[in-house]
């Protein structure tokens, strides 16, 4: 049985599960150190989001990929699809 850590939710997953929560609080809150850190190095927004950005779009996007495959909608190889 696969795990389901994450149900899709219209364009977002939520987690339903304890390893999904544990997940998403984690990647949550190394975005909030990461803009932290990145904060305290720049003079201006602009220089906080360009330190930022590469780590936070880096979180999220593991993050997706991993809600996308745990979350229970298939494995994503489109098997069913004739060609």
């Amino acid at each position: 049985m696969d795990p389901k850590w994450f149900e899709k939710s219209g364009w977002f997953y939520r987690p339903v599960s304890l390893e999904g929560w544990f997940l998403t609080t984690l990647a949550f809150v190394f975005c909030i150190e990461v803009v932290g850190v990145s904060d305290q190095a720049s003079h201006s927004f602009g220089g906080t989001l360009y330190r930022a950005f590469p780590y936070l779009v880096s979180t999220l996007v593991v993050l997706g990929w991993i809600a996308s495959r745990t979350s229970g909608g298939g494995d994503g190889d489109h098997a069913d699809i004739e060609e």
